[in-house]
């Protein structure tokens, strides 16, 4: 493709969330919030749509939501194992000095 054409790009960008026609309107503020960026409004609006009482098409909707915000097992896993080597290294510096 020469650099003087426009690429043909996806209607959707890559992590944005389509908007589901049969969600109510709550949901479609916590998708946008989602789609924006702002998780922690994300996750206020999903609790407060919880405590409410969802419809099912809603419900599976916010289970999805929850799920992506969810942190990676992953990165939790990898944060506890550096923790573990700075107790560590800090622990054996004192050994080691004294």
């Amino acid at each position: 493709m020469p650099f003087w054409k426009r690429p043909v790009l996806p209607d959707h960008p890559e992590g944005e969330l389509p908007m589901p026609d049969e969600v109510g309107e709550a949901v479609r503020d916590a998708i946008a919030a989602y789609n924006a960026g702002d998780f922690a409004r994300c996750r206020a609006k999903i609790r407060d749509l919880r405590a409410a009482g969802p419809t099912a098409p809603d419900a599976a909707a916010l289970r999805d939501l929850e799920a992506r915000l969810r942190p990676d097992p992953a990165l939790l896993g990898l944060a506890a194992l550096c923790v573990l080597a700075l107790v560590f290294l800090s622990l054996w510096s004192v050994a080691v000095s004294h």
